[in-house]
């Protein structure tokens, strides 16, 4: 078997016109429906729809108030309807200058609908455990160290200083 190695350095046939690179991307364009608003380039293909910050500000507004008014029924009558629009319309431009996209946040979210309803209950245990460590013993209650030093003390005064 002979090898002719200048037929290697030939450069190698030409794809068919519909293998090219901007004939495929052109094909996979016309297949994707352009998101509300993206741009339209040719031969670009969108992988991801364009990020739609007001609608994902609407929605990160009302997940909060459905989260945080089961806790605190009380600011259902301060953040209104209309206030949490309003509070929507100046945080779509935040979002879309920082890039901010709810998609990628979704471990994130979950975790925080996870959280959030403990927050109350957690702070309540903690102030009802301190409180009951600050109070002052009652007279004749037995010590919580040491439950017998009551009966110990009425039976030998002694003890106790």
């Amino acid at each position: 078997m002979k090898i002719d190695l200048l037929e290697a350095d030939k450069p190698a046939a030409a794809a068919p016109a519909s293998l090219t690179p901007a004939h495929i991307l052109a094909e996979a364009a016309a297949d994707v429906p352009a998101a509300p608003g993206a741009p339209v380039l040719p031969g670009i293909v969108p992988l991801v729809p364009a990020l739609n910050h007001a609608a994902d500000a609407n929605d990160l507004v009302e997940f909060a108030g459905d989260l945080f008014f089961p806790i605190y029924p009380q600011l259902a009558g301060v953040y209104t309807p209309d206030h949490r629009r309003r509070i929507a319309d100046r945080l779509a431009p935040v979002m879309k200058k920082y890039n901010v996209d709810l998609g990628a946040l979704g471990p994130e979210i979950m975790l925080a609908v996870a959280l959030v309803p403990l927050i109350v209950p957690t702070v309540a245990a903690i102030r009802a455990g301190r409180a009951a460590d600050n109070a002052p013993a009652k007279a004749g209650a037995p010590d919580p160290v040491d439950p017998g030093a009551a009966v110990l003390s009425e039976k030998f005064p002694g003890l106790n200083g």
